[in-house]
């Protein structure tokens, strides 16, 4: 009688392991800081490394985090599946959270583009992170 009750144990074990989420993922926190003053309404995105986009897709899901007025994030994955970022090697990258605006000029016109704080290695994709099996702390200096 115990042996089958065991068997179904097993077996029950093997499907719930079957159907969890397999990628293995850390939590990743940090802040973002531009002379050392926290920069807020800026979106972090860490994509995970390759050599192009069908290697980025085998290395798994890109995150990203939002930050607040302490310049604090923390990642979730894009598909809304949880927080973390897949561990390994990524390619960071920061930008406002809303577009700089066209700044009106005294004629009433439209005058030239606000310039962004981001400064442009931070979307070039020249930045790195290793997200490590352990909670990762990122922070991220626009200096």
């Amino acid at each position: 009688m115990l042996r089958p009750a065991l068997l179904l144990l097993l077996m029950l074990l093997m499907v719930i392991q079957g159907c969890s989420d397999s990628r293995r993922s850390a939590s990743v926190a940090g802040t973002v800081t531009l002379k050392g003053q926290p920069v807020a309404d800026v979106i972090v995105r860490f994509q995970p490394a390759g050599t192009g986009s069908a290697d980025q897709m085998e290395a798994g899901m890109s995150s990203f985090g939002t930050t607040d007025a302490e310049g604090k994030f923390t990642l979730k994955f894009t598909d809304g599946s949880g927080t973390g970022a897949m561990l390994g090697d990524h390619t960071v990258t920061i930008d406002e959270l809303t577009p700089p605006e066209e700044e009106n000029n005294d004629a009433g016109g439209i005058g030239k583009k606000k310039i962004s704080r981001i400064p442009r290695k931070w979307g070039d994709g020249s930045q790195a992170f290793k997200v490590e099996d352990k909670d990762n702390v990122a922070s991220l200096t626009l200096d």
